[in-house]
């Protein structure tokens, strides 16, 4: 009876050490980031985690957009590979040197 109770015991606390390790990549990437790398319509990007998918909200003017200056809104999703890389169809991310290197542009996270 006694090695159930520390059979469980340990399976038990090797499942929460497991999740626990995988719930910290990416967090970094958690917030708001403005562009710096256009300064007439920089682009605006606030990413959100949920259930290990990161949910990313991009706003940007499209060159030839019927209305000059108009932001569209892309959503998009991706899931961590590492502290500093998130990846989804199509895409990646990646933190240097705490920016936000994504596309051809560089992102500043605002506190």
């Amino acid at each position: 009876m006694i090695n159930k109770r520390i059979l469980l015991f340990f399976m038990l606390s090797f499942m929460f050490l497991l999740n626990g390790c995988e719930d910290q990549k990416g967090k970094g990437f958690i917030g708001h980031w403005y562009e710096v790398t256009d300064a007439k319509y920089p682009v605006n990007i606030n990413i959100q985690l949920e259930d290990g998918v990161f949910h990313i909200d991009e706003n940007r003017v499209y060159p030839g957009s019927p209305v000059k200056g108009e932001y569209s809104r892309d959503k998009l999703e991706a899931k961590a590979d590492s502290d500093n890389v998130l990846s989804g169809i199509g895409f990646t991310m990646r933190i240097e040197n705490g920016e936000l290197k994504y596309k051809d542009g560089t992102y500043k996270k605002m506190r």
